[in-house]
């Protein structure tokens, strides 16, 4: 009997041992799958860490890049563009110059009509004026004569 319990106690040993055996395998079979997948995770969040830093330093590239052709080709534009601003303030000096002569000029024009009659008006009495000065001075001129010839014809006392 002695040996039927070793054997069952050596049976049982082994099974133990086996199922310790089969436990560490499958802990060990785990332990390595999550840091097979921690190590996965890791580098592919590195690749992506790494690629997003890629894809920030080429976006960041590309927009200096764009900046600088933005720049340029405002610069190589500019001479352009101010001679097109040059003849659009033309256009409108011109455009304000027509208007103010329409608009200006009439009044201009009726004020020199008005002017040019109050001239001639003026012209007509002092034309006036001198007819009637020199008509004014024949008359003196004969009365003082006669008055002479009145002198010499009849003496005064």
């Amino acid at each position: 009997m002695v040996s039927v319990v070793g054997e069952i106690k050596l049976q049982a040993a082994k099974e133990e041992q086996f199922r310790n055996h089969t436990a560490d395998r499958y802990r060990r079979y785990a332990l390595t799958r999550l840091s097979m997948r921690a190590l996965k995770d890791y580098v592919r969040e590195s690749k992506l860490k790494e690629q997003a830093q890629l894809t920030m330093c080429q976006y960041r590239c590309r927009l200096k890049y764009l900046y600088y052709t933005a720049f340029i080709r405002w610069y190589q534009a500019l001479p352009a563009l101010k001679s097109e601003r040059l003849e659009l303030h033309q256009s409108h000096d011109a455009l304000v110059h027509h208007f103010r002569l329409r608009l200006i000029g009439r009044k201009v024009l009726k004020a020199l009509k008005v002017h040019s009659e109050q001239e001639r008006t003026l012209r007509e009495k002092e034309d006036f004026k001198n007819m009637m000065r020199g008509k004014v001075s024949t008359w003196l001129k004969e009365i003082t004569t006669k008055e002479d010839n009145f002198e010499t014809i009849i003496p005064q006392p």
